[in-house]
């Protein structure tokens, strides 16, 4: 079980977002529609850790996990890819780079935000970035790279980084 669902947030592992990619990019040709990858880390995490313990920022993962199921489509999978960074595909109803910058502010503005755990008020930023994907469709290894590069870019930006691809 635990291959598939993150024990400490309850969602998809890497293995089941990666699955998920995989069915999207194997559609029939006539059945590729354009997707999204979301990719989000927490800026200086690790000061939070330090400054608080590592059971604080548990807490604070768990609960970012809650607002980011919360404010996303049913149709769209939720994962955390492993310490503090996290993934969404969003596949039904991403017809436009406009509709996944919609999706993309909703999630930033719902986890950029502060967590209070018994009264300790920790306020945590998370970084963004979206990739759009469309047919032709690019290899898996490919969109992953991308989406890896515009995470890194968007490390040093105050905004979300879109890219189609």
């Amino acid at each position: 079980m635990s291959e598939l669902i993150d024990s400490l947030t309850g969602l998809s592992t890497s293995l089941i977002l990666r699955e998920r990619v995989n069915w999207l990019l194997a559609r029939r040709p006539s059945d590729q529609r354009p997707f999204g990858l979301l990719q989000l880390d927490v800026s200086d995490f690790a000061k939070v850790n330090q400054a608080y313990g590592v059971s604080v920022g548990d807490s604070i993962l768990a609960l970012a996990a809650d607002r980011m199921l919360n404010c996303m489509r049913p149709s769209d999978m939720v994962g955390r890819l492993g310490n503090d960074d996290f993934q969404v595909v969003c596949s039904d109803g991403m017809n436009t780079v406009a509709d996944l910058k919609a999706s993309a502010d909703r999630l930033v503005e719902a986890v950029n935000a502060e967590y209070d755990l018994a009264g300790l008020v920790i306020g945590i930023h998370f970084k963004a970035a979206a990739l759009f994907v469309q047919a032709p469709y690019p290899k898996p290894a490919q969109i992953y790279r991308r989406a890896d590069e515009c995470l890194l870019t968007a490390k040093n930006e105050t905004r979300v980084v879109i890219e189609q691809f």
